[in-house]
Protein backbone atom coordinates (compact mmCIF):
# COMPACT_ATOMS: atom_id res chain seq x y z
CA UNK A 1 0.00 0.00 0.00
CA UNK A 2 1.46 3.18 -1.05
CA UNK A 3 1.00 6.70 1.02
CA UNK A 4 1.01 9.76 0.13
CA UNK A 5 1.05 12.77 2.80
CA UNK A 6 -1.08 16.34 2.18
CA UNK A 7 -0.61 19.25 4.91
CA UNK A 8 -3.67 21.42 4.87
CA UNK A 9 -7.18 20.68 6.65
CA UNK A 10 -9.89 22.95 8.35
CA UNK A 11 -12.54 22.27 11.45
CA UNK A 12 -15.52 23.79 12.87
CA UNK A 13 -18.43 22.80 14.45
CA UNK A 14 -22.07 23.63 15.72
CA UNK A 15 -23.59 24.80 19.11
CA UNK A 16 -26.35 22.74 20.45
CA UNK A 17 -27.10 22.09 23.58
CA UNK A 18 -27.07 18.32 24.23
CA UNK A 19 -24.50 16.89 26.62
CA UNK A 20 -22.59 14.09 26.64
CA UNK A 21 -24.41 11.16 28.40
CA UNK A 22 -23.72 8.97 30.81
CA UNK A 23 -21.69 6.49 28.55
CA UNK A 24 -20.11 9.62 26.81
CA UNK A 25 -16.34 10.32 27.16
CA UNK A 26 -15.63 12.18 30.32
CA UNK A 27 -15.77 15.88 30.42
CA UNK A 28 -12.63 18.02 31.71
CA UNK A 29 -13.57 20.35 34.23
CA UNK A 30 -11.77 23.83 32.49
CA UNK A 31 -13.27 27.03 31.88
CA UNK A 32 -13.25 28.49 28.61
CA UNK A 33 -10.74 30.08 27.02
CA UNK A 34 -10.02 32.27 24.50
CA UNK A 35 -6.93 30.39 22.65
CA UNK A 36 -6.56 26.49 22.44
CA UNK A 37 -3.74 24.31 21.64
CA UNK A 38 -3.23 20.59 21.03
CA UNK A 39 -1.83 18.18 23.26
CA UNK A 40 -0.65 14.66 23.84
CA UNK A 41 -0.23 12.22 20.83
CA UNK A 42 -2.38 11.51 18.17
CA UNK A 43 -5.17 8.71 18.51
CA UNK A 44 -6.35 7.29 15.28
CA UNK A 45 -10.10 5.80 15.02
CA UNK A 46 -11.19 2.87 13.82
CA UNK A 47 -11.80 2.63 9.92
CA UNK A 48 -15.06 3.43 8.69
CA UNK A 49 -15.65 1.87 5.05
CA UNK A 50 -12.88 -0.70 3.65
CA UNK A 51 -9.38 -0.45 3.21
CA UNK A 52 -8.47 0.70 -0.10
CA UNK A 53 -4.94 -0.31 -2.44
CA UNK A 54 -3.48 3.45 -1.04
CA UNK A 55 -3.43 5.77 1.54
CA UNK A 56 -3.67 9.28 1.55
CA UNK A 57 -3.82 11.32 5.00
CA UNK A 58 -4.49 14.96 5.36
CA UNK A 59 -2.75 16.21 8.01
CA UNK A 60 -3.86 19.47 9.81
CA UNK A 61 -0.95 21.87 10.80
CA UNK A 62 0.48 22.59 14.69
CA UNK A 63 -3.09 23.29 16.75
CA UNK A 64 -5.44 23.39 13.90
CA UNK A 65 -8.69 21.10 14.05
CA UNK A 66 -11.02 19.95 11.53
CA UNK A 67 -14.62 22.25 11.01
CA UNK A 68 -16.08 20.73 7.69
CA UNK A 69 -15.34 18.22 4.57
CA UNK A 70 -16.62 18.97 1.02
CA UNK A 71 -16.85 15.82 -1.15
CA UNK A 72 -17.33 15.41 -4.99
CA UNK A 73 -17.83 12.84 -7.61
CA UNK A 74 -16.84 12.59 -11.56
CA UNK A 75 -18.19 9.49 -13.50
CA UNK A 76 -19.74 8.58 -10.06
CA UNK A 77 -16.29 7.75 -8.93
CA UNK A 78 -15.92 9.09 -5.10
CA UNK A 79 -12.78 10.98 -5.92
CA UNK A 80 -12.11 14.17 -3.87
CA UNK A 81 -12.29 15.46 -0.44
CA UNK A 82 -11.49 18.70 0.38
CA UNK A 83 -11.00 19.60 4.11
CA UNK A 84 -11.59 22.75 6.20
CA UNK A 85 -9.04 23.40 9.54
CA UNK A 86 -9.08 26.23 11.33
CA UNK A 87 -6.41 27.10 14.00
CA UNK A 88 -7.31 26.98 17.69
CA UNK A 89 -4.33 28.95 18.98
CA UNK A 90 -5.16 32.06 16.70
CA UNK A 91 -7.97 33.36 19.40
CA UNK A 92 -11.08 33.93 19.42
CA UNK A 93 -12.73 36.32 16.18
CA UNK A 94 -9.98 35.65 14.68
CA UNK A 95 -9.14 31.88 13.66
CA UNK A 96 -6.85 31.63 10.79
CA UNK A 97 -8.22 29.28 8.39
CA UNK A 98 -6.80 26.47 5.39
CA UNK A 99 -7.74 24.28 2.77
CA UNK A 100 -6.21 20.43 1.44
CA UNK A 101 -7.55 18.25 -0.89
CA UNK A 102 -7.43 14.66 -2.11
CA UNK A 103 -8.28 15.03 -6.02
CA UNK A 104 -8.37 11.22 -7.78
CA UNK A 105 -10.29 12.39 -10.34
CA UNK A 106 -8.36 13.62 -12.94
CA UNK A 107 -10.40 16.25 -13.72
CA UNK A 108 -12.66 18.49 -12.12
CA UNK A 109 -14.90 16.55 -9.45
CA UNK A 110 -18.77 17.05 -9.27
CA UNK A 111 -21.86 17.19 -7.59
CA UNK A 112 -20.09 18.83 -4.54
CA UNK A 113 -21.49 18.44 -1.22
CA UNK A 114 -20.49 20.61 1.34
CA UNK A 115 -20.47 19.03 5.53
CA UNK A 116 -19.91 21.65 8.38
CA UNK A 117 -19.98 24.27 9.76
CA UNK A 118 -19.25 27.76 7.30
CA UNK A 119 -16.07 29.41 7.63
CA UNK A 120 -17.62 33.12 7.63
CA UNK A 121 -19.16 31.21 11.32
CA UNK A 122 -15.67 29.95 11.89
CA UNK A 123 -13.30 33.20 11.55
CA UNK A 124 -15.78 35.13 13.06
CA UNK A 125 -17.06 33.48 16.26
CA UNK A 126 -16.60 34.81 19.90
CA UNK A 127 -17.21 31.90 20.97
CA UNK A 128 -14.86 28.52 21.69
CA UNK A 129 -14.06 26.35 19.07
CA UNK A 130 -16.03 24.09 17.54
CA UNK A 131 -14.73 21.00 15.54
CA UNK A 132 -15.64 17.67 14.29
CA UNK A 133 -15.37 14.83 16.36
CA UNK A 134 -16.82 11.89 14.62
CA UNK A 135 -17.13 11.08 10.87
CA UNK A 136 -19.80 8.74 9.53
CA UNK A 137 -19.54 7.04 6.43
CA UNK A 138 -21.88 4.53 4.16
CA UNK A 139 -20.89 2.62 0.51
CA UNK A 140 -22.73 1.58 -2.46
CA UNK A 141 -22.08 -2.84 -1.25
CA UNK A 142 -21.06 -4.63 2.31
CA UNK A 143 -17.74 -5.93 0.22
CA UNK A 144 -16.67 -6.09 -3.11
CA UNK A 145 -13.96 -5.07 -5.32
CA UNK A 146 -16.44 -1.99 -6.88
CA UNK A 147 -17.46 -0.76 -2.93
CA UNK A 148 -17.08 3.26 -3.29
CA UNK A 149 -17.92 5.70 -0.29
CA UNK A 150 -21.65 6.95 -1.08
CA UNK A 151 -22.20 9.31 2.14
CA UNK A 152 -20.94 11.10 4.49
CA UNK A 153 -22.35 12.70 8.36
CA UNK A 154 -20.63 14.64 10.98
CA UNK A 155 -20.68 15.51 14.55
CA UNK A 156 -19.34 18.44 16.19
CA UNK A 157 -18.48 19.43 19.40
CA UNK A 158 -17.45 22.67 21.16
CA UNK A 159 -14.46 23.39 23.56
CA UNK A 160 -13.74 23.14 26.30
CA UNK A 161 -16.77 20.56 26.81
CA UNK A 162 -17.88 18.67 24.18
CA UNK A 163 -21.31 18.65 23.02
CA UNK A 164 -23.70 16.43 20.70
CA UNK A 165 -24.95 18.51 18.22
CA UNK A 166 -27.21 18.09 15.13
CA UNK A 167 -25.07 16.15 12.72
CA UNK A 168 -24.69 17.45 8.90
CA UNK A 169 -24.50 15.06 5.85
CA UNK A 170 -25.73 13.87 2.84
CA UNK A 171 -26.70 10.25 1.21
CA UNK A 172 -26.56 9.73 -2.61
CA UNK A 173 -29.27 7.80 -4.26
CA UNK A 174 -26.60 4.22 -4.17
CA UNK A 175 -25.66 4.50 -0.74
CA UNK A 176 -26.61 1.55 1.74
CA UNK A 177 -27.76 2.49 5.08
CA UNK A 178 -26.73 -1.15 6.63
CA UNK A 179 -23.33 -0.11 5.52
CA UNK A 180 -23.01 2.70 8.11
CA UNK A 181 -19.23 2.98 10.42
CA UNK A 182 -18.26 5.31 12.42
CA UNK A 183 -14.91 6.53 12.92
CA UNK A 184 -14.63 8.91 15.90
CA UNK A 185 -12.31 10.60 18.74
CA UNK A 186 -13.53 9.17 21.91
CA UNK A 187 -11.64 11.89 24.14
CA UNK A 188 -14.18 14.38 25.66
CA UNK A 189 -11.76 17.55 24.36
CA UNK A 190 -10.37 15.48 21.10
CA UNK A 191 -10.83 16.86 17.43
CA UNK A 192 -9.99 15.51 14.25
CA UNK A 193 -6.88 16.64 13.28
CA UNK A 194 -6.00 14.58 10.08
CA UNK A 195 -8.03 12.00 7.94
CA UNK A 196 -6.65 9.19 6.50
CA UNK A 197 -8.30 8.15 2.92
CA UNK A 198 -8.41 4.89 1.86
CA UNK A 199 -8.93 4.30 -2.07
CA UNK A 200 -8.56 2.07 -5.16
CA UNK A 201 -7.55 2.86 -8.68
CA UNK A 202 -10.09 2.66 -11.13
CA UNK A 203 -10.22 2.86 -15.11
CA UNK A 204 -13.73 3.75 -15.81
CA UNK A 205 -13.14 4.60 -19.70
CA UNK A 206 -10.70 5.99 -22.19
CA UNK A 207 -9.73 8.85 -23.72
CA UNK A 208 -10.12 9.43 -27.39
CA UNK A 209 -6.28 8.68 -28.11
CA UNK A 210 -6.66 5.06 -26.32
CA UNK A 211 -4.97 5.75 -23.12
CA UNK A 212 -6.86 4.51 -20.53
CA UNK A 213 -8.87 7.02 -17.42
CA UNK A 214 -7.78 6.16 -14.11
CA UNK A 215 -9.50 7.18 -10.94
CA UNK A 216 -8.98 7.18 -7.55
CA UNK A 217 -12.30 6.01 -6.14
CA UNK A 218 -12.97 6.14 -1.96
CA UNK A 219 -13.43 3.14 -0.17
CA UNK A 220 -13.17 4.11 3.68
CA UNK A 221 -11.96 6.99 5.68
CA UNK A 222 -10.74 7.22 9.09
CA UNK A 223 -9.79 9.77 11.94
CA UNK A 224 -7.04 11.06 13.46
CA UNK A 225 -7.92 13.29 17.11
CA UNK A 226 -6.14 15.15 19.95
CA UNK A 227 -6.78 16.82 22.86
CA UNK A 228 -7.64 20.77 23.04
CA UNK A 229 -6.97 22.80 26.21
CA UNK A 230 -7.26 26.80 27.07
CA UNK A 231 -4.03 28.36 26.98
CA UNK A 232 -5.10 31.78 28.07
Amino acid sequence: MRCVLLLPLLLAASPHAQTLGASGPPRAIEEPGKRYIATGAQATGALAGEPGESLTRLEGRPNEFLYALEFGERADEPCYVKAFWADASSGRNRLRTRISEFNGCEGVAGSRKYIGAQTSLVEGTSETPRGIYELRIRTNARRGTNLKLKAAFVEHGQLPYRYFTDDDGFARPNARRRTQEESRCTLGQSFVTALEIHHNSVAPGTFSSGNRVYREAITGMAVRCRTFHAVD
